[in-house]
């Protein structure tokens, strides 16, 4: 369940309260010890949540952001997501060995858990924490709305592919998109586009629905008039992502040679080609950047395509960016590059550094000697 406006976006937007410095390099303020290996990492201004597998199942490690010392540890009998903090509840996902899941609520102070609710898991699951502190669950064919208080879970839309916007979201099912109200799962819109194939894949606006059907991309706008083509230079051409990014451009990133389009969503029209293939794009210092290709790292201006800079990045997945920095994994530690002109900004040398989670009290490291360190 991507986003849809910024499908991939990880801008700095909410993260710009991060405290982490920006013109000189952070000092490692704790390392802890970890029981297993880490599945996701999240946090706020006082708290650091970690979910690991161990040997027995899953478990939850609440770490003190000042100090690096435990508020509390939480077991699982099953494998875990990523989870995610909203106020008082923080809310993880736990894989059963059946066919449903268990989505769970804590206490964030004390770690006891004060709701559970059982869900189908279609092998996808996951928790997305909205910017007003709501939580979506999203799965690959179904995004519901979930209460962090009650655990109550509302369903908003299936399909076999769902896309998710700002204020809405849609799905393909049997050649229609549909797109409901986000807050509530309200109908909006409904839009028959036809066949789109396995490799399919779809934006949306309010004025139009963009569709990839294996072999064309094209526009359909509100009262079904196809509004124009564009098809790929290569035969049997995959788009890897779409994404719709400010000033009505539409990305188009594709796994052969065509690496990156930029389209008109309005007309078609060819506004840039780059044989990078972006795989995330963002707002950062008030410029648009892209960042192709895992390693080296390319960045491009995604006003016009050219390359801003690049850089080698080791890191697995974590979240690379905040305030206007990319945090690139290296054999010799952390180095900080700046989205706007892709140089080095300040560099912290670590042995043995897996991965790196930006959240807003600063940075967090997993190190392979199964240890992490906050970075401020």
């Amino acid at each position: 369940m991507p986003e849809e406006e910024g499908y991939l976006l990880s801008d700095s937007g909410g993260q710009e309260r991060l405290p982490a410095p920006v013109a000189s390099a952070p000092s490692p303020a704790w390392t802890t010890a970890l029981p297993g290996d880490v599945v996701g990492v999240t946090g706020d201004e006082d708290l650091v949540v970690v979910a690991v597998d161990t040997d027995t199942g899953g478990r939850l490690d609440a770490v003190e952001l000042d100090t690096g010392e435990s508020r509390w540890s939480a077991p699982f009998a099953g494998g875990l997501s990523a989870p995610v903090v909203t106020g008082e509840t923080v809310v993880v996902v736990q894989r059963t060995e059946g066919a449903d899941a268990r989505v769970v609520g804590l206490d964030r102070q004390a770690g006891k858990e004060v709701w559970s609710t059982t869900t189908p898991d279609n092998g996808g699951l996951f928790a997305v924490l909205l910017d007003d502190g709501g939580v979506l669950l999203g799965d690959v064919d179904r995004v519901d709305r979930l209460d962090p208080l009650t655990g109550e879970l509302s369903a908003l839309l299936s399909g076999e592919l769902v896309r998710r916007g700002s204020d809405a979201v849609a799905a393909y099912t049997d050649g229609t998109v549909r797109v409901a109200e986000l807050a509530d799962g309200t109908p909006r819109d409904e839009r028959f586009v036809g066949p789109i194939g396995e490799d399919g894949d779809f934006v949306f606006t309010d004025e139009r629905v963009v569709v990839f059907d294996g072999e064309t991309i094209w526009s359909i706008n509100t009262v079904g008039q196809r509004e124009w083509d564009f098809t790929p230079t290569e035969d049997a051409a995959q788009v890897r992502h779409m994404v719709l990014i400010p000033g009505g451009t539409l990305l188009a990133s594709f796994a052969g040679g065509d690496g990156t389009v930029a389209l008109d969503v309005e007309t078609g029209a060819v506004r840039w080609r780059s044989p990078v293939p972006v795989d995330l794009t963002g707002a950062f210092d008030g410029v648009l950047r892209g960042v192709g290709a895992p390693s080296p790292v390319q960045l491009l201006d995604l006003l016009d395509g050219s390359g801003v800079g690049s850089f080698l990045d080791l890191g697995a997945s974590g979240t690379p960016f905040a305030n206007g920095l990319y945090y690139a994994v290296t054999d010799e530690g952390l180095t900080a590059y700046g989205m706007a002109d892709g140089q080095p900004v300040w560099a912290v040398a670590a042995d043995g550094l897996l991965d790196r989670h930006a959240i807003p009290g600063g940075i967090v490291l997993t190190n392979a000697d199964g240890t992490l360190t906050l970075l401020r």
